[in-house]
């Protein structure tokens, strides 16, 4: 009786130079899976993180910028405000008591934040100033307020009110009646990130009209 026929088996295995290098390591499965980042998804994720805090670091220097600006206007509001009650308490012939002609021709050269369009060219000046007189209204003043300086100008000219109308112009006409236009400027210059889109920097205006002529006398009898 012959002996059954055995089949022995043996394990196929590939050549070193085409084994799966990952394949068999302890602790590594197969293929990438949840194993890791590579090197260039690092790099563009770095890379866009930086996209994202330039650009919202430069809103917060923006917002920053705004924010400071807007209170420069405010102070500047507040001297403008302040300069115009100081002159109108003063009687219409000493708001240009010790001015000199050459510091009002200055003064329209460099009107800053004031319009003069609608005053009268004919300068008002006192007469009898020197260069060593001190004017009861400064024509230009200096103010610095947390590191910032505020140049603040004052007119006083003359304009002419219609009698049928609440304009105040260059030139007078029938009917019209002079009248003064003091006008306050206040122009600054702003800080680093902040701009205003004017010549001369940033600035303010307020003006009001003064009647020159004297008060009504009263006589009771």
């Amino acid at each position: 009786m012959t002996s059954p026929l055995r089949v022995r088996r043996r394990r196929l295995t590939a050549p070193p130079h085409l084994r799966d290098p990952v394949a068999g390591r302890p602790g590594r499965g197969r293929g990438r899976g949840d194993g890791g980042f590579t090197l260039i998804e690092v790099v563009v994720s770095l890379f866009l993180l930086a996209v994202v805090s330039g650009a919202a670091l430069a809103l917060f220097v923006r917002s920053l910028a705004s924010g400071d600006l807007q209170d420069q206007r405010q102070q500047a509001v507040e001297l403008a405000n302040r300069q115009l009650e100081t002159v109108r308490a003063l009687s219409p012939s000493s708001m240009v008591s010790g001015r000199t002609q050459a510091a009002v021709q200055a003064l329209w050269d460099a009107p800053g934040a004031v319009d003069t369009s609608q005053d009268s060219t004919a300068l008002l000046y006192d007469a009898a100033a020197t260069s060593s007189s001190t004017p009861m209204v400064p024509t230009v003043q200096t103010v610095t307020l947390n590191s910032v300086t505020y140049t603040i100008r004052t007119f006083v000219n003359r304009c002419y009110e219609v009698a049928t109308g609440s304009s105040c112009g260059r030139t007078s006409g029938s009917g019209s009646s002079a009248m003064l236009r003091v006008s306050i400027g206040v122009t600054w210059t702003p800080g680093r990130n902040q701009t205003c889109a004017t010549a001369y920097g940033c600035g303010y205006a307020v003006s009001t009209l003064v009647d020159p002529s004297p008060d009504p006398t009263f006589h009771s009898s």
